[in-house]
């Protein structure tokens, strides 16, 4: 009972909630959203609490209880972040609890960022960090929660969190490839000299590193939808430069301004989280790093982003694809290598 009380005590000091909209029960359309946001402070987490308190994610008529969590020491820019959220007037916004312990930012979430910015750290620690949230993902958050593990090494990263949430549907903890996946949309608009919401349907495949693949995309002209490789006929582009300038854009950002993306991986991760919720659009897929059914030849149970497409909050994997032959060896590649990268990492992890 001591020991009770002093973990409510410990709780109470850590944590602060700040009541944004008070409001009549017996007016209440829709039942308040609990939406957990780690790394609270960090530049792409301001980018995902504002989507989220307009109504981007969850859909403009849905209430929002904002959960925000960073590490001890931080709660008073945690406070400035809700001050300046206050500010903003977002009608949708309820509450913003704010703390540093996990039990009380996993409690009850319907929905979780669980963002990991430390690029240089080594794998083993990212590893240790997503244990401790699968594991108050196991205690304390809702079974039907929806998970998308964000920052690097996020295939490694989210297998560690699933395998510390057993009572968690694997299926609801997922890996953000949107942003890579955003990348190739808008790269390939502009070899076309179209607006991005023009192409659909590239891929980004890969668990630990990345392929753009965008031989089975397609672009809208004129009304009608035309296959990418038709128009775009230069196979240099396609499995060269393309892949390339893909795979070193967020370098290409660190080196323009000494940060890696932060506004571009924000709206990227809201975008997974806004199909996730919200469904795909009609005849459209879109990228995310999911727990593998053996599709493509990529091993049942690793996290790797494939295709998928959503409908009633349920991702399917989108099968069938014809495979350029350079796509799918490198496929088979990232597949073994991200085997052996888990592997090591949790295995280090464990002997430590």
């Amino acid at each position: 009972m001591a020991q009770q009380t002093q973990q409510q005590q410990q709780q109470q000091q850590h944590t602060k909630s700040a009541v944004v909209v008070a409001e009549d029960k017996a007016e209440r359309k829709k039942e308040h959203l609990r939406v957990l946001v780690t790394s609270a402070t960090s530049p792409m987490a301001h980018t995902i609490a504002t989507a989220i308190a307009q109504g981007y994610v969850f859909g403009y008529d849905q209430p929002i209880i904002l959960h925000l969590l960073d590490a001890k020491g931080t709660m008073g820019m945690l406070e400035g972040l809700v001050l300046e959220l206050l500010d903003c007037t977002y009608p949708l916004l309820r509450q913003v609890l704010m703390t540093t312990v996990d039990d009380s930012a996993f409690t009850g979430v319907d929905a979780a960022f669980l963002l990991y910015e430390a690029q240089d750290a080594p794998a083993t620690q990212g590893v240790q960090t997503f244990r401790r949230y699968g594991a108050a993902l196991d205690k304390y958050a809702k079974k039907s929660v929806k998970v998308v593990v964000c920052g690097c090494q996020v295939a490694i990263n989210a297998f560690a969190c699933i395998q510390s949430a057993p009572s968690i549907d694997s299926r609801n903890i997922t890996a953000l490839t949107r942003l890579e996946h955003n990348q190739a949309l808008a790269q390939i608009a502009s070899k076309l000299a179209v607006a991005p919401n023009k192409v659909r349907n590239v891929v980004v495949w890969g668990g630990y590193g990345r392929i753009p693949d965008a031989y089975s995309a397609l672009f809208l002209h004129r009304e009608n939808l035309l296959p990418v490789t038709e128009t775009l006929k230069d196979e240099a582009y396609l499995s060269g430069e393309f892949v390339n300038v893909v795979n070193n854009r967020a370098r290409e950002v660190h080196n323009a301004r000494s940060k890696y993306p932060s506004l571009s991986k924000g709206k990227a991760a809201c975008d997974h989280m806004r199909d996730w919720w919200q469904g795909t659009a009609e005849g459209t897929w879109v990228s995310m790093g999911v727990v593998s059914n053996g599709a493509y030849g990529v091993p049942k149970g690793l996290v790797y982003s494939f295709p998928v497409r959503v409908e009633n909050k349920q991702w399917q994997i989108v099968e069938g694809i014809e495979l350029n032959p350079t796509i799918k060896q490198r496929i088979d590649d990232s597949a073994r290598l991200t085997m052996n990268e888990i592997q090591n990492a949790v295995r280090v992890e464990a002997s430590a």
